[in-house]
């Protein structure tokens, strides 16, 4: 996580100590620290009225795990970085933990488009008239991959394939990410779009191209008013949604002119599929999972539709 040590450790330098010593635990919790470096003969008074003292200049942690009246203190000496941990039992915390900072972890940003990503998005129609299910018709799974590195521009785009409807691999079109961004680039224009923005937050506005239709109504490449007005979504709600322990953020966005409504997941991209959008009109999609590298990050666990087999 870093490489080299100050002769006096950093609250920096002490809080990344603390992060790799916690890294891999799996019970949910919330780290406190003093806000300063603490002199010898610094004591620490629990809630219980017990007193922990120290006998050198440290950086002070509290891991306090949710739901459990045992926790921890993480104690970095200043002078070298050497972490001391000392294992709390019955509500043997600091006492006074609102007088102690909270501490947040810098964290890895999440990536969409990545070599070797696979989304498997299932694909349905509307039943027959007299189908009283309320349901649609299952049609079949799209497989989605992002494929080879092909260079526009300068500027380094992967391929993203799919198998639908032929099962031959045929380029959708080549997507590359910056800055929680994703752009997809189209040759015929000679032009990037915006796909996705994970930097959004509740309330901001943002115009998506169509990735499968990413032309103007009129022909042109550039957006008229006509299409922007069609093509601008508001985020309406902003949370989180967790997988297998990774946290990922979460976007809902509305339809300018409707009710219709699209979910990012980072990482992952919409709900409905890493290129699929609600007013596409060719029937129902969702995804059903994503896959890196071959390992399972992501189940959409709460699917819109049910399907008629």
């Amino acid at each position: 996580m870093f490489s080299t040590l100050s002769a006096q450790i950093t609250q920096k330098e002490a809080d990344e100590i603390v992060q790799q010593r916690l890294d891999g635990e799996e019970k949910p919790c919330t780290v406190y620290a003093k806000e300063a470096v603490q002199t010898e003969g610094f004591t620490v008074i629990t809630a219980t009225g017990e007193t922990l003292e120290l006998a050198y200049p440290c950086w002070v942690y509290y891991v306090d795990y949710a739901g459990e009246t045992n926790g921890k203190y993480l104690i970095v000496k200043e002078n070298n970085g050497n972490l001391l941990e000392v294992k709390t039992k019955k509500d043997t915390g600091p006492g006074n933990l609102m007088e102690w900072r909270v501490v947040t972890f810098e964290t890895e940003t999440i990536i969409t488009i990545t070599p070797d990503k696979v989304w498997y998005i299932e694909s349905g129609y509307a039943c027959p008239e007299g189908d009283d299910t309320g349901c649609f018709c299952y049609y079949g799974l799209i497989t989605i991959k992002t494929g080879e590195v092909k260079t526009f521009n300068g500027k380094e785009y992967y391929e993203l394939l799919t198998d639908a409807p032929n099962q031959q691999w045929n380029v959708v079109t080549y997507v590359r990410e910056e800055d929680r961004k994703v752009f997809f680039y189209v040759e015929d224009c000679d032009k990037e779009y915006l796909m996705y923005d994970f930097n959004l937050e509740e309330g901001d506005e943002v115009v998506l191209v169509d990735p499968h239709f990413p032309y103007s109504v009129y022909g042109e490449c550039e957006l008229m008013e006509e299409d922007m007005l069609m093509s601008k979504f508001k985020v309406i709600e902003v949370g989180e949604i967790e997988y297998n322990r990774v946290t990922r953020k979460m976007m809902r966005l509305k339809h300018h002119f409707s009710d219709a409504y699209d979910i990012w997941v980072e990482g992952i991209g919409c709900i409905r599929g890493i290129t699929f959008r609600t007013l596409q009109m060719s029937g129902a999609k969702q995804l059903r999972d994503c896959y890196d590298l071959d390992e399972l990050i992501f189940v959409n666990e709460d699917p819109e539709f049910c399907w008629v087999y």
